[in-house]
């Protein structure tokens, strides 16, 4: 028989999720083609990278295709390590990270059709629908048909795509805080195998911003807080790198060591 993890919510009801499967997920590795980290363009939030990297962690490696997706907010919460969820605004938070990766968007450019026509693919991660059980806080949701493929059958993801995939455990991203950690983690572990990354200061401003979702963002915010106190408050509007820490040394300083550290 499975343990159980109980976590007392608010008034006398109790919420129970599987240890067993918090750790699974957490010793599992996702899985994500090279294509896409290293070619499309896309900022997600921290807290909404963190939601699509559980929602991945349930793809398998040779798994051929995948449906809906059953995902638990009590359950994502002890995989961040965060405060155990307090009620209905944790619920909704959940939900709008959903919605939230509904609508943004994934683009590339394409290869130029001529001198005149340069056109850009643009999807989003989440097809524009999901399921909740309002009792036991579980979402279904389905990834855009144009995404999964770079998520699923790693085995043929060269053919595929012409690009290999980088494997990264679901752990060293759902535990990081940085606002840069994650995305920086995924790229340089996708050009590992070559040894060396060369990119300008300028592109890698640009793949590395993250979006703002205010309706989110708080909840990366800990400052020092013990686990269990609320993390809803004092979250402060994360800078914009294509404005800010224009200098390199600023850059490096609040940015790039930052994130080295938390990634080492």
């Amino acid at each position: 028989m499975s343990k159980s993890l109980t976590k007392k919510q608010s008034g006398n009801s109790v919420i129970k999720y599987d240890i067993n499967s918090v750790q699974r997920i957490l010793t599992k590795r996702q899985n994500k083609a090279n294509e896409i980290i290293q070619n499309y363009r896309y900022n997600l939030p921290p807290y909404e990278n963190k939601v699509l990297t559980y929602i991945v962690s349930h793809i398998n490696w040779d798994d051929k295709d995948v449906d809906g997706i059953d995902i638990n907010i009590h359950e994502f919460h002890a995989l961040c390590d965060l405060a155990p969820p307090s009620g209905g605004k944790d619920f909704a938070y959940f939900g709008q990270a959903v919605n939230y990766l509904m609508n943004a968007r994934i683009a590339r450019l394409k290869e130029a059709e001529s001198e005149d026509v340069q056109k850009m693919e643009v999807f989003s991660w989440l097809k524009n629908d999901f399921e909740v059980n309002i009792k036991n806080a579980d979402f279904t949701v389905h990834l855009h048909d144009k995404v999964k493929g770079y998520f699923l059958d790693m085995q043929s993801i060269y053919s595929r795509t012409g690009n290999g995939y980088t494997s990264c455990y679901v752990s060293a991203i759902m535990r990081m805080k940085g606002l840069y950690s994650g995305r920086l983690y995924e790229l340089l572990k996708s050009y590992l195998n070559l040894g060396s990354w060369t990119v300008s200061i300028d592109d890698l401003r640009s793949l590395i911003t993250p979006k703002e979702n205010p309706e989110t963002r708080n909840l990366e915010k800990n400052d020092g807080k013990k686990k269990g106190e609320s993390s809803r408050k004092g979250g402060k509007k994360s800078p914009n790198l294509l404005e800010s820490y224009l200098e390199f040394k600023d850059f490096n300083k609040f940015v790039l060591k930052p994130a080295i550290a938390e990634i080492n």
